[in-house]
């Protein structure tokens, strides 16, 4: 038999050992990137989880303000009613006058007069020669200022 050749050997071995030494270094560079995209996708998420909570925020805030707009035109809307309410006529039918301040009032005939019920006797003065179908107050320029 023959003295193994051992400088051979180690050649051998040494080859070897180089090769894992380059392909372990080639492993953890591929490491080091894997964790580096990782933690640029790990950050990005936490930029969008940060944008997206801000965004709703700004749907808050946005909702908020749309209801205090819609808030105040319903109050608009209920002043304007208000306010029509003082200028509709009202059908004898559903009440009468409530005071004896000058009324106009609406009768069958299609005619509009002016003047002051009586509602305790069931008559106007001036008298009336057709029936009344509706009345409404008269709002003086003063009193429309007023609010009265």
């Amino acid at each position: 038999m023959s003295e193994p050749d051992y400088e051979k050997a180690t050649e051998i071995l040494i080859d070897k050992v180089n090769k894992q030494a380059k392909r372990i270094a080639g492993l953890e560079k591929r490491i080091e990137v894997i964790q580096r995209n990782r933690n640029s996708i790990y950050n990005q998420k936490v930029r969008n989880y940060e944008r997206i909570a801000e965004l709703e925020a700004g749907q808050l805030d946005f909702a908020k303000e749309m209801t205090k707009i819609h808030k105040a035109k319903i109050q608009r809307i209920a002043e304007l009613e208000a306010e029509l309410e003082q200028h509709r006529w009202i059908p004898i039918s559903e009440r009468l006058p409530e005071d004896d301040s000058p009324h106009l009032f609406w009768l069958e005939s299609g005619n509009v007069v002016q003047g002051i019920p009586s509602c305790e006797l069931g008559k106007h003065n001036p008298p009336l020669t057709h029936k009344a179908t509706h009345w409404k107050l008269i709002i003086l320029p003063e009193q429309a200022l007023k609010g009265e």
